[in-house]
């Protein structure tokens, strides 16, 4: 993405006025690589040896370019700080997957994304958000709405999970009983023990409601 920057808007100004059109004859001219001016234009932190070089071309007083050179870097480093709490405080872009979950049946979904905001110790985690078709976990889930499920935690007793029985995929409590672990609907399914044909994919962590 362009940001531009004190040194990315003198340039321009400098290009403009003497009729150069590419930043590729900027370079040449100035006996810089295309790759450090194509960067400066886009509003990336260039060295000082690249200001020399550009002071010498332009005519322009070094103190005058250092100026723009270190207001230029004081942006910079401040626009990554910014995209680094971003990327620690904001949403996760979540996929929809084309095999539906299911709290009882399921149907395909179109292919987009859903927000999730994650826990610090989160982020490093897989997600996937699938869409919900049935009413067996109602009214904790209803049918329609679709769920983000992290596919990194390791699932427990006491979470709803997203798994595969038999060739079907559902949505479920994971409950532990006496004689083992069971899939719990919360109304018109019985109870599913799991065994080898039973594969957890993750654990349920929101709720997407319907409009």
């Amino acid at each position: 993405m362009t940001a531009e920057t004190p040194l990315s808007v003198w340039l321009r100004k400098e290009m403009l006025q003497r009729g150069i059109r590419s930043y590729r004859e900027v370079a040449r001219q100035a006996r810089l690589s295309p790759d450090t001016v194509s960067r400066l234009m886009l509003g990336e932190r260039v060295e000082f040896s690249t200001i020399k070089r550009l002071a010498l071309w332009s005519g322009v007083s070094l103190e005058q370019l250092m100026d723009l050179w270190q207001e230029t870097d004081r942006i910079v480093r401040l626009r990554r700080e910014q995209e680094a709490r971003a990327r620690e405080t904001g949403p996760v872009l979540v996929p929809k997957t084309e095999q539906p979950a299911a709290a009882g049946y399921g149907i395909p979904s179109e292919a987009e994304y859903v927000a999730y905001y994650p826990e610090p110790w989160q982020r490093n985690h897989t997600f996937i958000a699938v869409d919900v078709r049935g009413d067996c976990m109602e009214p904790r889930i209803h049918d329609g709405e679709t769920v983000v499920v992290d596919i990194t935690e390791s699932p427990r007793p006491g979470d709803i999970v997203l798994a595969v029985h038999d060739g079907e995929t559902l949505l479920k409590i994971l409950e532990r009983r006496s004689d083992g672990l069971y899939l719990v609907a919360l109304r018109h399914r019985p109870p599913i023990r799991l065994d080898e044909t039973t594969r957890i994919i993750g654990v349920v962590k929101q709720v997407v409601r319907k409009p």
